[in-house]
């Protein structure tokens, strides 16, 4: 696909070529014999170096900006497919490794390098309106969160005032004292929620009452057994990750988070630094346009930048996304299968929050089959299983998604698009 663009550029050296070569012929001396011999001319020999050095500089110039400098695939390839609105899972990056065979040989791409992209139907106009009664925001919490909510302090006062012996198998890092702080961390975490009156949604509402139920469901068979045990302790910390992740959700400021990396100058290759080195700053400022990068040859921290950290920008509890849930599967050649009655309208996909995935009843269902199934959902971690037309479960590589990836902010103007989120089936 970049034959057009290549082929252009072999003509232009050549015709640099052919031009350094006949400017020669045409400084060359005349001959020295005859009756008439003329005069030595001046010296072009200086003019036709510094002018070939010129051109070919240029020449070099015109080629990186046509094709783009070397990136990393890896660093690449997570941006690229943001870009084109597709959430850079496992499953999504390994199906443009099957589309661009080439990208499995190399280890970098040229950032203007076109790629094959996957061929998914339209999303059906009825399903692209990601708006409706579960988006609304709203700073009152729904009746059956509070009362789950309430029923956790309580049942923390009973639980605080029980001697409580720990069983510990070593099977984790585990003690007392660690469940104890744990505890009182989730305390803290949903009273200042209470407290502050932070905005909310209905399916960020559901999602917590689902952890505080099976938290109270914990808390009252410990109160009465009066023994933690390890698998229990570890299902406590993984509710505290969950819900945090939920009412304290952290974006990065204008970068995409560390496993898709954004780009910056001092990731580039040696050799392509030195080139851009030795350009003006209208040629770095090229480079940053076509990296996504800002216009500076200074490495920017990769750390992320808490929002809550931010006047001017305070922390965004209520954030929102529609994405639409593509699947496909392979045919006996190893083909792709994006397309067609064997991947659409076939898959029902239901998911939950991770530390409830041994829960069915926490599992919430997408009415329509994929491809495409659509959903709201918050900057988390969810837990998908996939069930065939015969309600079978399928078989997944890749069953836990993070979502926050489609959540930094330099995508907030396109925050109405959905992002299509790629799952392979082995059948």
């Amino acid at each position: 696909m970049n034959m057009p663009r290549l082929h252009s550029a072999k003509i232009y050296f050549l015709v640099l070529v052919l031009l350094v070569q006949s400017v020669s012929v045409m400084a060359q001396k005349p001959p020295t014999g005859g009756p008439n011999p003329s005069p030595p001319g001046p010296n072009l020999t200086p003019i036709l170096i510094g002018g070939g050095v010129a051109l070919g500089g240029a020449a070099s110039l015109y080629m990186l900006k046509l094709r783009g400098p070397k990136i990393p695939v890896r660093d690449y390839l997570p941006t690229y497919l943001l870009r084109h609105n597709i959430l850079p899972t496992p499953d999504a990056l390994d199906l443009m490794q099957k589309l661009n065979p080439r990208l499995n040989r190399s280890e970098v791409i040229r950032a203007r390098q076109k790629l094959n992209n996957p061929d998914f139907p339209e999303v059906p106009k009825e399903q692209i309106n990601t708006s409706g009664p579960n988006a609304q925001t709203t700073t009152t919490l729904p009746a059956d969160l509070k009362q789950q909510i309430n029923l956790y302090k309580s049942g923390l006062k009973t639980y605080r005032k029980t001697k409580i012996s720990f069983k510990n198998a070593n099977k984790f890092n585990f003690n007392l004292d660690s469940v104890n702080s744990t505890l009182t961390k989730i305390e803290r975490i949903i009273t200042a929620h209470e407290t502050n009156k932070a905005e909310t949604n209905a399916i960020k509402s559901q999602l917590v009452t689902d952890l505080f139920r099976a938290l109270n469901k914990t808390i009252s068979r410990t109160i009465s057994t009066k023994i933690w045990g390890d698998v229990d302790s570890n299902f406590l910390r993984e509710i505290l990750q969950n819900l945090t992740e939920l009412i304290l959700p952290e974006v990065k400021e204008n970068q995409i988070p560390e496993k898709s990396g954004r780009l910056y100058f001092n990731n580039l290759p040696e050799k392509e630094r030195k080139l851009y080195a030795s350009r003006d700053s209208n040629s770095v400022n090229f480079a940053a346009s076509n990296l996504l990068l800002p216009p500076s040859n200074t490495l920017l921290p990769e750390s992320s930048i808490s929002a809550a950290a931010r006047p001017d920008n305070p922390t965004k509890t209520n954030m929102l996304q529609g994405f639409a849930f593509a699947i496909y599967k392979l045919n006996e050649t190893g083909k792709p299968i994006v397309k067609g009655p064997e991947v659409e309208k076939q898959y029902f996909i239901q998911y939950a929050l991770p530390a409830l995935r041994s829960d069915p009843e926490a599992y919430h269902h997408l009415s329509e089959p994929a491809t495409y199934a659509t959903a709201l959902l918050p900057p988390a971690k969810f837990y998908f299983v996939v069930k065939d037309s015969n309600n079978k479960v399928v078989p997944l590589q890749h069953p836990l998604i993070d979502f926050r990836e489609a959540f930094q902010n330099s995508r907030e103007e396109r925050i109405n698009d959905l992002i299509k989120v790629v799952i392979y089936v082995t059948k």
